[in-house]
């Protein structure tokens, strides 16, 4: 037997007036055209044991059992395999069922395999691995089913779903407050440092603007900052202070909101809860007591919760956020040594394929040569270093047991997967498996 042809069909189609999203597969079935399953030896008894969940599939004869009894009575292999690609699909947790199985008018012994997909990508593999299947038992060989069909399984599932709420929920910021005049998207927020008194927790917000960091602007500091309470499940919003040029623009109301969707909890007046605090914007408390998070981070959370492994989803998230994640490089990394950039031989730099040679994702350093920020200790800093890199840096030397990662990259990855604590050793093991490091800890800087 032998595969001619496999094609996708999404749309009207000859084949069904109720199902549009077809896999189309041409077969020949060689010496096969004359050999039914009924004339292969063992053939009935080995894909009973191989497929033993085909007893659902009613065929022809309208009752569990009738695929079953149509091989013992002899059935062709277009048939057998059209069958077993829908059943493979079934267990890969798909819902389909429908398939035809047809003769190629004027090509004896080719016939037209057609049945229906959810994935089209499993739905290809679907017609490969049935053939696959259906040969290994007229061979007697056991086919693998538990690796085709974790093979099966849609590997962007989550990521497309991530796309399509991220694509429904991030269309340009629109509140009935006529203060709000800025894009969204141009207004990011960062956190700054952290502190607790009897307040409660008390967070610093540094404010972005088209990517610059408006703190200092005017030359003033304290503009472009401003400070959170978070308290009893609610957050209180302190003094903020907006440049002149930034003013009457909605940049106050867009921060107010990204730092309700942030922390998934809804921002408050400060002035409300008793709080001797100034807030800027005559509009914004107007006509609303709070600002409610959006729903964008809690359904990015539920499609996160059907996955049941951290480490998947970790590996799934970073190949989304940063394109070629997989195909990820690595070399020593650079250092400034006074005398133009020399090579590092205490650190490795990770780099992203699209990315300059000099911006790594991530490093992994000697620890006994970095401090625990990340950085040289002094001595070494002013002395410069006393080697030079000749060979490929060797990742699994047990020296490098430290790994830099980025916070600007972290930050991505907390706005899904929330804080660091949920992922960090995680991530340590992740890189560790990845490439073979022997990493014993990592820190974000």
């Amino acid at each position: 037997m032998k595969i001619k042809s496999i094609n996708v069909i999404n749309g009207k189609n000859k084949w069904s007036e109720s199902k549009d999203k077809l896999i189309h597969m041409v077969l020949d079935l060689g010496v096969y055209e004359n050999k039914p399953s009924d004339k292969i030896e063992g053939f009935y008894e080995r894909i009973k044991e191989s497929l033993p969940s085909l007893q659902s599939h009613r065929c022809s004869e309208g009752k569990p059992g009738g695929f079953f009894k149509r091989i013992k009575d002899g059935t062709w292999m277009g048939h057998i395999i059209e069958h077993v690609a829908l059943e493979l699909q079934t267990l890969a947790g798909m819902n389909t069922g429908w398939g035809r199985t047809r003769g190629v008018k004027g090509q004896k012994g080719v016939y037209n395999v057609v049945f229906n997909y959810e994935n089209k990508d499993s739905g290809k593999l679907a017609a490969r691995e049935a053939f696959n299947v259906v040969n290994d038992i007229i061979d007697n060989k056991n086919p693998q089913i538990d690796i085709i069909v974790k093979k099966l399984k849609p590997k962007t599932n989550m990521q497309e779903s991530i796309r399509r709420i991220l694509r429904e929920e991030t269309k340009p910021f629109k509140v009935s407050d006529p203060s709000t005049r800025i894009e969204e998207d141009r207004v990011k927020i960062r956190l700054g440092r952290n502190m607790h008194n009897h307040f409660g927790k008390i967070q610093n917000i540094i404010i972005m603007v088209d990517d610059q960091d408006i703190t200092s602007e005017d030359g003033v500091a304290g503009l472009g900052k401003m400070n959170i309470v978070i308290k009893d499940n609610e957050i209180i919003v302190g003094d903020i202070f907006i440049p002149e040029k930034y003013r009457n623009q909605g940049v106050a109301t867009v921060v107010y909101q990204k730092i309700s969707d942030y922390f998934g909890l809804p921002v408050v007046n400060s002035k409300i809860k008793g709080f001797n605090q100034t807030i800027e914007g005559g509009y914004i408390w107007k006509n609303r007591e709070k600002f409610e998070p959006r729903n964008l981070q809690e359904q990015i959370r539920k499609v996160l919760k059907e996955e049941t492994k951290i480490k998947p989803i970790l590996n799934n998230m970073l190949n989304m956020l940063f394109d070629g994640f997989d195909d990820i490089y690595y070399d020593w990394a650079q250092y400034n040594c006074g005398m133009g950039v020399c090579c590092d031989p205490y650190a490795v730099g990770f780099v992203l394929p699209k990315n300059n040679y000099d911006d790594y994702l991530f490093k992994l350093v000697d620890g006994n040569n970095y401090d625990d920020d990340g950085d040289y200790p002094k001595e070494l800093s002013d002395d410069g270093l006393p080697e030079v890199c000749y060979e490929m840096p060797d990742v699994r030397n047990p020296n490098f047991n430290f790994i830099v990662f980025y916070e600007v990259f972290a930050e991505e990855i907390e706005n899904y997967l929330g804080r660091k604590g949920n992922w960090k050793i995680e991530l340590l093991e992740l890189i560790n498996e990845k490439f073979g490091c022997k990493a014993t800890n990592i820190i974000f800087i």
